[in-house]
């Protein structure tokens, strides 16, 4: 080898020796780091289920989340983790079983059963928190494990921070040599690869959809057949309306005029504006005749308490549950939520609840889906003229826990109202399509937001949009009862 080369090469094996170890240094030290912050819910990420129980690494986990529930550090643990083996349960389903052993209250309890590794366990975990409005969330694994999951959990959008355990399994010299030389390699690998391909969420969502196949027939009739042995009563009919299944307590003939009308009609109306795939998994929509029946069966199937009289998704249960007595408005607005995943999986918070809920009050004009003006108006206008309303780039850039932390509902309803704005001018399908286009470079969709509407002086817009918002409030006045 001439002299040079083999000078080259030499620099380079002492450069990749030296990250390697400067990397190994900053994982150790990361893992004795533990916040002292209090949260709203640990994840805990998955591990090892035997057939006798969880593993020994999993159940330190476990215990340590159990800890930080009973010191009162959090009120609600997620479990993750899907199934390794057939004959196994899941990791989050036995370490919900281990906690519930150990006299952690049911309601407290939450599981996402579809992960496979520790991305997947963050994303879904996010998925499930953003649902209950769970914003800051302890991460609960083994020291050497966390400076990768901490990154990864910052990467879906976590308000996330560490908690290792501090009676991990990996005690002697010779596992923690071989627990630190995977980790090194597992988050060098992972970071170079954030830095090389396309955002995480996106690509993970791709290739679940390259390998992914639309249902069949027999896969709804197998569907359907396990959803029988389901059903809290006899009182429940069944009715099939791609790409859902509808589950109702009432005569099959409503639940079937209910799926026909409602769910149908949407279905192909979204389709024919805005989306091309349906979503990849066969999905239930529970249709529940009351208020009483809505509360007690979601208690029963879902293991938890609505935290809306009207509805909501389920998406670690793969279900949308509702009150059909309240209407059919959330129903329209919650399947937006599923189509949303199948073709826009990076779509921010803003855009899926803005879309979801300009339909939540609907009708259809020249053909297509129309959103009126609705019960969120008067709250806006409030916020407008005391001068609460964020501006849109704020709104556009917010992260999902800041978007679902507003507890006035003031975020919903500008979302809402900027997309209203939007179907008046004749520009929402237009700026649905170049965002899904542009995507990778505008993660946000504020960019396109100004190049659709052609304005360069966004604080301008800003007061026109609010008089045109401000005036809607006269329109929908009259149309109020005394």
């Amino acid at each position: 080898m001439p002299r040079r080369a083999f000078k080259i090469v030499t620099i380079v094996v002492i450069v990749v020796v030296l990250a390697l170890v400067l990397t190994a240094v900053r994982i150790y030290t990361y893992g004795n780091n533990s916040s002292d912050t209090q949260a709203d819910a640990a994840v805990v990420l998955g591990a090892a289920v035997w057939s006798q129980g969880v593993s020994p690494v999993f159940r330190e986990r476990i215990n340590h989340a159990i800890d930080l529930y009973r010191r009162k550090r959090v009120h609600k643990i997620i479990f993750t983790g899907g199934q390794g083996n057939r004959n196994e349960p899941t990791e989050a389903a036995a370490a919900r079983d281990y906690a519930l052993s150990n006299g952690i209250n049911q309601s407290d309890i939450l599981i996402e059963q579809r992960s496979h590794t520790t991305y997947e366990n963050l994303l879904f975990a996010k998925q499930l928190a953003d649902v209950h409005g769970l914003k800051k969330l302890l991460i609960v694994s083994d020291p050497m494990h966390m400076k990768r999951a901490i990154a990864m959990a910052h990467d879906v959008g976590l308000d996330a921070y560490p908690s290792p355990t501090t009676t991990t399994r990996y005690i002697g010299f010779r596992s923690q040599v071989e627990e630190l030389t995977r980790e090194t390699f597992y988050y060098l690998g992972y970071t170079i690869s954030s830095f090389v391909t396309q955002p995480p969420v996106e690509a993970m969502a791709l290739s679940a959809a390259a390998v992914s196949v639309t249902p069949t027939d027999a896969d709804f009739d197998n569907h359907v057949a396990r959803l029988k042995q389901r059903l809290p009563s006899n009182d429940f009919s069944i009715v099939v309306q791609r790409p859902f299944v509808v589950i109702g307590d009432e005569p099959e003939s409503v639940v079937k005029e209910h799926a026909e009308r409602t769910i149908k009609w949407t279905v192909e109306k979204l389709k024919q504006d805005f989306f091309t795939e349906d979503p990849k998994e066969i999905l239930d929509i529970w249709l529940f005749k009351d208020a009483a029946s809505y509360r007690k069966h979601a208690d029963l199937l879902f293991g938890h308490k609505p935290s809306t009289p009207y509805g909501y998704y389920s998406r670690p249960n793969k279900a949308l549950v509702m009150n059909i007595a309240t209407g059919a408005g959330t129903l329209v607005h919650e399947i937006v939520h599923p189509f949303i995943e199948a073709n826009f999986p990076s779509c921010p918070a803003w855009l899926n609840e803005g879309l979801g809920s300009l339909y939540e009050q609907s009708g259809e004009e020249d053909g297509h889906i129309h959103g009126y003006v609705n019960w969120r108006l008067p709250g806006l206008e409030t916020a407008i003229m005391a001068g609460r309303v964020k501006s849109f780039r704020e709104l556009m850039e917010m992260k999902s826990s800041e978007f679902y932390g507003d507890s006035q509902g003031v975020n919903y309803a500008q979302a809402r109202y900027l997309c209203y704005y939007l179907q008046q001018k004749g520009l929402l399908v237009k700026f649905y399509k170049q965002f899904h286009a542009n995507r990778k470079t505008d993660r946000s969709g504020y960019e396109t937001l100004k190049s659709v509407l052609g304005e360069t002086d966004m604080h301008q817009f800003q007061r026109k949009w609010e008089k045109f918002v401000l005036e809607l409030g006269e329109e929908f006045a009259l149309t109020v009862p005394n």
